[in-house]
């Protein structure tokens, strides 16, 4: 699988059957998609192709890959896709921790998140966050001026290689690696 960051809170995710968009930004060049996500309701990038844009919580099957939209707040809806034997979870726009039924919904066995950081979800929150979810991999996005904290509160790790290519077979299942991707 290649993760790809495009800057914000968008990254694109081809799987070997699926090419998913999270929450892709007005202006991307993106390739055909299986799905997009849309977790705030803002503009949507314009793509050549998506097959299916969600916008909302429920449960769906696209090309193989098991999603589940799950509200946050009023105001965000936070997916959870399984595919290629891999547990993604994309946060979108946090203001806040969610409540503990909100985990309890989203399950156990999380391999990837997606942390999106800003003024309202600051490095603080993010640490938070990922101590409490203890996924394999937490992938930072959002407000690169909060990259350098995470660098120093969580030991994150600036990669060159965008996109990252991974497997569940190579994530770590001691610890969580958290990792910036550098900007196309």
């Amino acid at each position: 699988m290649k993760i790809q960051f495009l800057g914000n809170s968008a990254f694109l995710v081809e799987g070997k059957d699926v090419k998913i968009a999270f929450d892709p930004m007005s202006g991307l060049d993106l390739p055909a998609l299986d799905f997009a996500t849309n977790s705030g309701g803002g503009n949507l990038s314009q793509t050549k192709e998506v097959k299916k844009t969600l916008d909302l919580p429920g449960e769906y099957e696209i090309s193989g890959a098991l999603i589940m939209g799950f509200y946050s707040s009023s105001k965000n809806v936070v997916y959870k896709v399984v595919t290629d034997d891999v547990s993604l979870v994309h946060f979108g726009n946090l203001s806040e921790i969610p409540e503990s039924k909100f985990f309890d919904k989203l399950g156990e066995n999380i391999d990837v998140i997606f942390v999106v950081l800003s003024d309202s979800f600051n490095e603080k929150i993010a640490k938070e966050l990922i101590e409490k979810l203890e996924p394999r991999m937490a992938i930072l996005g959002g407000d690169v001026s909060y990259f350098p904290k995470m660098v120093e509160s969580m030991g994150a790790k600036t990669l060159e290689e965008n996109p990252l290519k991974i497997s569940k077979s190579q994530l770590s299942d001691e610890n969580t690696e958290v990792v910036i991707l550098g900007v196309v």
